[in-house]
């Protein structure tokens, strides 16, 4: 008998994009899913999208919730969710329809507790594949080492699905952002084998405007804090893999510098 797979879904305001990302899951090879989709309070017809597409498959389970942040919505995902495997996806992200019987497939298979495929980065003219060069099974020491770098294997809840047995380590935190980079190694570090697929079956969209162009400054601080919070916790375990870390620190304080500077000039007058 298959083995129920909860997807977990923070949803907030994505009306253009909703269907795309419903579609790609409620369609998938494996059909032994439940789609949880927490509403955080959104304002547009997000929430009558998702209750539409709840009437038409029961699979998929719409909770609402006042808005409340990512990290909110997902932690109560989780508190609901009985699948034995869980992932999750953003909302305005799409799959490939093989995704979740390949990650299945992999923690089977290997035996591994964690399952981690590639993905592509796609913008609005353009598509990135970021990928491991070939699929192997990874011990907890390589994995860390892989999320540090943060390159093949990112600091990001999606494109990585983990047994139940891991749940307990797994807690989002609340009014902070940058919250997988706060979170999704606390579970690595509870985990002992890991599967790792050079396929990319995710894909993670990049909305115009989102990063670059409208990071505040403020932003770029609490992105330095959050690697600084990941880089002393990992000292506990791996400190010979400390410098792993050092490229994130270097792009948080990149972008503190830019972002200061942008708002600057954003700030001198015409003469």
């Amino acid at each position: 008998m298959k083995k129920l797979v909860s997807i977990i879904i923070p949803v907030y305001n994505v009306e253009d994009y909703l269907t795309f990302c419903l579609d790609s899951l409620l369609n998938q090879t494996y059909e032994d899913l439940e789609v949880i989709a927490v509403d955080d309070g959104s304002t547009d017809n997000s929430l009558a999208i998702l209750n539409a597409y709840a009437a038409m498959d029961q699979r998929l389970r719409v909770i609402s919730q006042a808005n409340s942040g990512p990290s909110a919505a997902r932690n109560l995902g989780l508190s609901m969710c009985h699948g034995e495997y869980i992932t999750f996806m953003d909302s305005d992200d799409w799959a490939e329809l093989t995704l979740i019987e390949k990650l299945v497939n992999a923690l089977e298979t290997d035996q591994s507790d964690i399952a981690i495929c590639g993905h592509w980065i796609a913008g609005s003219h353009y598509k990135l594949k970021v990928r491991s060069r070939k699929s192997w099974v990874l011990d907890q020491k390589q994995a860390v080492k892989m999320i540090l770098q943060d390159k093949v294997i990112k600091n990001y809840a999606w494109g990585k699905m983990i047994r139940r047995s891991l749940l307990p380590a797994l807690q989002f935190p609340v009014d902070q952002i940058y919250e997988d980079v706060r979170s999704v190694y606390k579970v690595f570090l509870q985990a002992s084998r890991f599967s790792l697929l050079n396929e990319p079956l995710y894909y993670y969209r990049m909305r115009q405007g989102s990063i670059t162009y409208s990071l505040p400054a403020m932003n770029a601080a609490e992105m330095k804090k959050a690697y600084q919070e990941q880089r002393h916790e990992i000292a506990k375990f791996y400190p010979e893999l400390i410098s792993c870390t050092d490229m994130n620190l270097f792009k948080a304080n990149f972008l503190i510098l830019y972002t200061a500077a942008r708002d600057k000039l954003m700030m001198i007058k015409p003469v």
